[in-house]
């Protein structure tokens, strides 16, 4: 299935219900895909899925990390709230 998206670029497939860790078949997009220049739904890219059978996914466009001015690129902005 062939979906516009607004960022070109890696996306993440960050939830797939249909996971075999779920149980379920394991039909999925292993993990991501990459955006292609392919213009869909007034995008000007887009990525081509592959869909679950009663199921779902989401994705997210993968973001390098570089520090912006006033990080200093060092350690991680997370703090352990145990």
């Amino acid at each position: 299935y062939r979906i516009g998206v607004p960022h070109d670029g890696w996306w993440d497939e960050i939830l797939n219900s249909d996971a075999q860790d779920y149980g379920g078949s394991g039909q999925g997009n292993l993990g991501g895909v990459e955006a292609a220049p392919v213009a869909a739904h007034n995008q000007h890219v887009s990525l081509t899925l592959t869909l679950p059978p009663l199921g779902m996914i989401v994705c997210k466009p993968r973001r390098e990390s570089r520090p912006t001015s006033g990080e200093s690129g060092g350690g991680s902005a997370m703090t352990d709230r145990t």
